[in-house]
């Protein structure tokens, strides 16, 4: 879940739109004002199943004994246990609580609680999505061509649905992409990691939402990059940096990816998005976005700019940290890709927007050993002296002396 001629970005068009998950699909909706809130009911009455009743009493007992053990730490004034004990202690309270477990299934989650929280958490990482996540970014070698490795602890989704609706439509008559239908991405508002896309698709910028589980706010930068740019200097692929936005506010409350408007301060700081043009004659590239960005459009290193700024992920970010405490950091942030190769949409890319000439690659030419230095090639077959031979002649047929008052052929 990513080499050409430097970027000029005085070229480009930077998107001034504010991205908000209201257009997205939400990871996670809480619906704790909504005059529509469904309420949990029992399915049965008291008395129809005595062993349902005996369950649910068994579940509110240890929920109340769970409840009655993390005041009791909390009122102390030195307490033994640390932050993450009692957020611990405050989810077994409440999980398996019917209701609590009905209200997560509905979509009516209040995030600010640890409990929404945690069961969020496990169902992106139990429930398929981050081992799909995974498996393609170790499958399209995204690590360790992009980074040596990394954790994920920020589920990313990308909607191109609303961009390929502002492509314009002369780009998307040409959109011819060379890729079985079955490997496309069919769902643009829920792009799945590592099917391809076509340019003309992602002319425009996509709406993000990056859903984190913690409940203050964190800064975080998105990075996207293209890791597959031809560089024919060095006859390998170098880095291209697509887009970078620094400071982006992120917490378990509030996902969406806020991009800053061109008369803001913020907008200074940022690099504007390039839409992905995958140069003539070479293959497939991968746009991975990462929590990471530096100045230089091309040759951009992710790995040196995360270790020189830092950007890593503040240790146990699943759940509420004790912010007295020094905190450690570990690998961390969110990581996405999707692939896209060349089509004649391309070319309009870079008329109309890029505003320069399209590189054209391809395998180097086949070098001929028997052309000179001049291009020319000597004939095949050519004449020579007699005498010249007259050694080989020797040697085969075994004569005592060469014959006499040969003239060359």
């Amino acid at each position: 879940m990513l080499r050409s001629i430097p970027l000029a970005l005085r070229t480009t068009r930077p998107f001034t739109r504010v991205f908000s998950s209201g257009s997205a699909s939400s990871l996670a909706d809480s619906t704790t004002e909504s005059p529509m809130k469904k309420i949990w009911t029992r399915p049965l009455e008291p008395g129809v199943l005595p062993a349902y009743d005996e369950a649910l009493a068994y579940i509110e007992r240890d929920s109340e004994n769970k409840r009655a053990e993390l005041e009791r730490l909390r009122k102390q004034t030195n307490p033994k246990a640390s932050v993450e004990v009692l957020e611990k202690l405050e989810i077994e309270s409440q999980i398996n609580l019917p209701e609590v477990r009905w209200n997560f299934k509905q979509g009516q989650m209040d995030l600010t609680k640890p409990v929404y929280r945690y069961l969020l958490n496990q169902r992106w990482r139990k429930m398929g999505r981050l081992d799909r996540l995974m498996e393609r970014v170790y499958q399209m070698s995204v690590i360790p061509d992009v980074l040596p490795s990394i954790r994920p602890n920020v589920d990313i989704r990308v909607n191109f649905s609303a961009a390929a609706k502002l492509t314009p439509p002369e780009i998307i008559a040409r959109s011819r992409t060379p890729v079985h239908r079955k490997r496309l991405a069919s769902e643009l508002s829920d792009v799945i990691p590592g099917l391809f896309l076509t340019p003309a698709q992602t002319v425009e910028p996509p709406i993000l939402v990056a859903q984190v589980f913690h409940v203050e706010s964190r800064l975080y930068t998105l990075i996207m990059i293209d890791p597959d740019v031809p560089s024919t200097s060095t006859q390998s692929f170098q880095n291209y940096l697509h887009w970078l936005v620094p400071n982006i506010s992120l917490s378990a409350t509030s996902s969406a990816v806020h991009i800053p408007s061109p008369e803001s301060p913020e907008f200074a700081t940022i690099v504007p998005y390039v839409p992905p043009h995958p140069q003539k004659g070479t293959p497939y590239h991968r746009y991975v976005r990462a929590p990471s960005p530096s100045t230089d459009a091309l040759r951009f290193d992710l790995r040196s700019f995360v270790a020189a700024h830092g950007l890593l992920v503040p240790k146990g970010s699943s759940l509420i940290e004790d912010a007295a405490k020094e905190r450690e950091v570990e690998e961390g942030g969110g990581i996405f890709l999707w692939r896209e190769i060349w089509d004649p949409s391309v070319s309009m890319i870079y008329n109309r927007i890029l505003r320069r000439p399209e590189p054209v690659y391809g395998p180097p030419p086949k070098v001929d050993p028997y052309v000179d230095e001049h291009g020319n090639k000597p004939k095949k077959y050519f004449s020579t002296p007699w005498t010249t031979r007259c050694p080989l002649v020797l040697l085969h047929q075994g004569l005592s002396r060469c014959p006499v008052e040969q003239t060359p052929r």
